[in-house]
């Protein structure tokens, strides 16, 4: 491409220049025939030679000043174009003696890369065993629990039979407290009304001291009546006076002696009612069941609170049981889960592998930029040195970012894929080849 640019420069250049030269020969050639040549004493027979000559440097002038009109050198820009090759050159030749050394230098920075992960597998492992010694300790602790929670299970499964039994009792003698209050509640009611049947009879007695009352009454009306017949009989009835006087005497003691009784009985009444009278109030034996139920009540409650704290305790000591194999079982699986180090060691080391191969090819490299110039120069490409790193692998995850990673940079080897007897993720490789050795 560059070569036919050039070529069509030249091209247009130089018919530029022709016509040009045949424009100007066309339209100065009478004054150069009648006026140039007899002014410089050229004879005739030679003004062609010399128009000739003139024309020929006339055209070459003008193809460089064309070409430096529109290309910046006389060589319609080949000059640059030769300049900028030769810097190029000189350019690529300082790059390929850069790298070179760089590649050089790779041998070191890699050996930097392999001591960070030798000292990441000897971290690593000795983390390793400062777990795995850590979990025997815990082991030990996990046994210690197991053997105290059932130890305190067999004595909480004993307790508890006990507690059963002391629970039926209570449970008993809430049945029997229950029978008394209702035993109490009706017996109340009896006496209650035994109580209100002798007041009642007490009060009873006062219609009597009123009738007793009303005789009085009557029989002083009748001494009276007899006092004043007496009157009128005169002499003959100074005798029946005496007795009627008696008689209404005997009367107005009669009442002040029923009213005494009438007094007594009231009182009798009256304390006897006061005496009974918090035993016959209904609300009071209301309370007092009341009460007597409450408190059956909180001794139910609290034989059923008892029964609920050592069902909840059962639970409890089967529940920590139950945590306490599970824990054990965990901590068999973190112990098993330690072997990872082992793995990430035979990982590591096929990396400080690969390592080793990038030295030897950027040597390898380096080598083949100082001797550019050897057509018989060899070296094995980094393609073939990926398929001999894949066919060490040992698990699929191995193989698995090794396509991911190929196929992200467009690399295409003849390396196999993962082989499904494989572990995948951590496993060992189910066909040949390397195994994976754990401690």
């Amino acid at each position: 491409m560059e070569f036919l640019s050039v070529n069509r420069r030249l091209l247009l250049v130089s018919l530029f220049s022709t016509v040009a030269v045949a424009l100007a020969v066309y339209f100065s050639g009478g004054w150069f025939d009648n006026t140039l040549m007899p002014l410089l004493g050229v004879s005739p027979d030679y003004e062609h030679v010399v128009g000739v000559v003139l024309a020929l440097g006339a055209a070459q002038l003008l193809q460089r000043l064309v070409s430096f009109a529109f290309f910046r050198d006389m060589l319609f820009g080949l000059a640059v174009r030769d300049k900028e090759i030769i810097t190029k050159i000189y350019a690529v030749e300082a790059v390929g003696e850069e790298v070179a050394r760089e590649l050089d230098t790779m041998r070191a920075f890699n050996g930097v890369l392999r001591g960070q992960l030798n000292s990441i597998i000897s971290e690593t492992e000795q983390a390793a065993y400062q777990i795995t010694e850590r979990l025997q300790s815990i082991d030990t602790v996990v046994t210690r629990l197991d053997e105290f929670v059932t130890r305190t299970a067999q004595e909480s499964n004993e307790i508890a039979n006990h507690s059963e039994e002391r629970i039926e009792k209570n449970r008993s003698l809430v049945a029997d407290m229950e029978a008394f209050i209702r035993g109490y509640s009706s017996e109340a009611k009896k006496d209650q009304e035994r109580i209100a049947l002798v007041v009642s009879e007490a009060q009873s007695l006062g219609s009597l001291v009123n009738l007793i009352l009303h005789i009085s009454g009557q029989t002083n009306l009748l001494a009276l009546n007899a006092a004043i017949e007496a009157a009128r009989a005169g002499e003959a009835g100074r005798g029946f006076a005496v007795v009627a006087d008696e008689v209404r005497k005997l009367s107005s003691e009669t009442d002040v002696a029923v009213g005494k009784i009438k007094e007594g009985i009231d009182a009798v009444a009256s304390s006897i009612q006061q005496q009974f009278e918090e035993k016959l109030s209904h609300s009071n034996v209301t309370a007092q069941q009341a009460t007597l139920n409450e408190f059956a009540g909180q001794l139910a409650v609290l034989g059923s609170g008892y029964l609920e704290l050592l069902q909840h305790d059962v639970n409890v000591l089967k529940t920590v049981r139950e945590s306490s194999g599970d824990l054990a079982r965990m901590f068999m699986d973190a112990l098993a889960s330690v072997q990872f180090q082992d793995i990430t060691r035979q990982q590591i080391e096929q990396v400080l592998k690969a390592l080793e191969r990038l030295d030897e090819h950027a040597l390898m490299l380096s080598r083949r930029l100082k001797a550019s110039e050897d057509a018989n120069f060899t070296f094995t490409p980094l393609t073939e040195h990926l398929n001999e790193i894949y066919a060490s692998y040992v698990m699929d995850s191995q193989r698995q970012s090794h396509n991911d990673a190929l196929q992200q940079g467009g690399i295409t080897t003849t390396a196999g894929k993962p082989t499904s007897g494989s572990a995948g993720g951590g496993g060992s490789g189910g066909g040949s080849g390397n195994k994976i050795e754990l401690f």
